[in-house]
């Protein structure tokens, strides 16, 4: 029996001795080494003659970095910390962003210093690489013979964060900086100073306008221009001391739409003054206006905001605007007047509170405090918890509905009917399709997002109901020509001609398994 187990011992010593050792487990000093690939919507990351790749490679340690590959003969230029790769429509450049580190990120932000921006330029016929410090945005011209680049605009001061008579809190004035605007076959600059947006001309490889808005901290010269790069001339469209925002050229066209400012003693925010050309820099080229406020017809109470940038119809003729209560000013209480005596008594009883906080923060001071509680209130017909209100406060103070203007008779058709509606133009129609989920916010909020389905006549704003409570309208989509819906509701896919309004359950007699 002894020798019986004796040898069974062996036998699995030998056994356990001969498997192959298990391999190490990876350090946590080695965690930052695993890598994964990134690849950008753009081409895919291919440049426009196929010929070019640019992927990136991020790491756990955030040590990335981007590579350009020749596909043909498989060289790879590495850019560390590089990101946002855009060829030029000529495949003959690639310019990116370039970062820094996480660790100078985070004591650049501890000293409480801004992260410097730059670009890179990269010159895919000679190789030749070249950056350009602080720039925060760029793009190159529809035909790749120019790119224009815009610097990071300076700090505000805390006293210019909020302008009281022309922001609102859900307004942002729109900073200016300089615009460089560089020919890229000379390597020339051009500048333009106080340029708060910018756009190319929509016309792929013929574009040649660069419309920008200016606005300058004193408001001298503001307005709109257009840059040519063909005869190097600079036109201005519209000029005044209001604020310009919104830059919108319509589709391989030259139409172009911007916003401008107007306010109101009695209202808080600045309502918008909308501005469209069309065909610009050519014959028919015509000029329109919207004003709200010489509009008898347009909603009381309510205003055209700068938080929902102009959209062009596809075809022309028709600017999507956005809508949103204009609400007043409410001015401060009138504090009563005092007296002499009282207020000598009120100065003294003041210096002896003064003296007396200052006595308790200095015995304090040494001591860690607590954070001081707060109360939170929520009510329980809110659709949302306090967290969520918070993070979406910004958001909802921005909500708005959509309206269009019709440049060729001057007049604005209110589309959308509340603030919680998603009204949407259809593609090639003069309708566009609503999903009001205001019945069902509080559905919505825990995961049931229902809404109640519809079109509208972008001329006269007229509905014609599809569907009452669907049950799902994150399923609802267009067809590519914008003729027809389609959506899913109890279980069966649904299809919706917009031209005769017919709705067909195009599953119903559809076989099953």
């Amino acid at each position: 029996m002894r020798r019986t187990i004796l040898v069974t011992i062996l036998t699995v010593a030998t056994a356990v001795s001969a498997r192959p050792q298990s391999k190490p487990s990876v350090p946590p000093s080695d965690y930052g080494q695993w890598e994964s690939l990134v690849t950008f919507r753009e081409y895919g990351g291919f440049s426009p003659d196929g010929k070019w790749l640019a992927y990136g490679i991020n790491r756990s340690n955030h040590n990335n970095e981007l590579r350009v590959t020749n596909i043909a003969d498989g060289t790879t230029k590495v850019i560390a910390f590089g990101s946002q790769p855009d060829f030029s429509s000529d495949s003959r450049w690639v310019a990116y962003s370039i970062g820094i580190s996480e660790s100078q990120e985070e004591k650049l932000k501890k000293d409480k210093k801004p992260i410097p921006k730059k670009i890179g330029l990269l010159n895919l016929t000679t190789g030749e690489l070249t950056t350009v410090d602080g720039i925060e945005s760029f793009a190159f011209s529809p035909e790749g013979g120019w790119l224009a680049m815009r610097r990071t605009p300076p700090e505000k001061k805390d006293s210019d964060k909020k302008d009281s008579t022309d922001v609102s809190d859900a307004d942002e004035t729109p900073a200016g900086a300089t615009v460089l605007l560089r020919q890229l076959s000379t390597g020339r600059d051009t500048s333009f100073g106080s340029v708060s947006e910018y756009a190319w001309q929509d016309l792929p490889k013929s574009g040649t306008l660069l419309a920008m808005t200016i606005n300058a901290e004193d408001k001298t010269g503001n307005g709109v221009q257009i840059f040519d790069v063909h005869t190097g001339s600079v036109r201005v469209l519209d000029t005044s001391a209001s604020v310009y925002s919104g830059l919108s050229w319509r589709k391989k066209s030259g139409d172009l739409a911007v916003l401008r400012s107007k306010s109101n003693d009695h209202h808080d925010g600045p309502t918008q003054v909308a501005l469209a050309w069309t065909n610009l820099g050519q014959p028919s080229e015509s000029a329109h206006r919207y004003d709200p406020a010489a509009d008898a017809k347009f909603p009381a109470g309510q205003r055209t905001v700068s938080f929902h940038k102009p959209e062009w119809a596809l075809e022309g003729g028709v600017v999507f605007l956005g809508l949103a209560k204009w609400e007043d000013i409410i001015g401060e209480p009138a504090k009563p007047a005092a007296s002499a005596e009282g207020a000598k008594s009120a100065d003294a009883s003041n210096a002896s509170d003064a003296a007396r906080k200052d006595g308790e923060a200095a015995k304090s001071k040494d001591k860690d405090e607590d954070e001081p509680p707060s109360v939170a209130v929520w009510n329980w017909r809110d659709v949302e918890v306090m967290p969520k209100q918070k993070l979406s406060a910004k958001n909802d103070r921005q909500k708005n509905m959509l309206a269009a203007w019709h440049l060729d008779r001057d007049s604005l058709i209110p589309l959308g009917k509340d603030l919680d509606e998603r009204v949407t133009p259809l593609k090639h129609q003069f309708l566009a399709v609503s999903a009001d989920w205001s019945p069902y916010a509080m559905d919505r909020s825990i995961g049931r997002p229902a809404a109640d389905i519809a079109l509208v006549d972008i001329s006269t704003g007229a509905r014609t109901k599809i569907q009452d409570h669907l049950n799902d309208d994150y399923y609802l989509e267009e067809s590519p020509g914008g003729r027809y819906l389609l959506y899913f509701h109890d279980d069966h896919y649904w299809t919706v001609d917009t031209a005769t309004r017919a709705v067909v359950n195009v599953t119903k007699n559809a076989p099953t398994t």
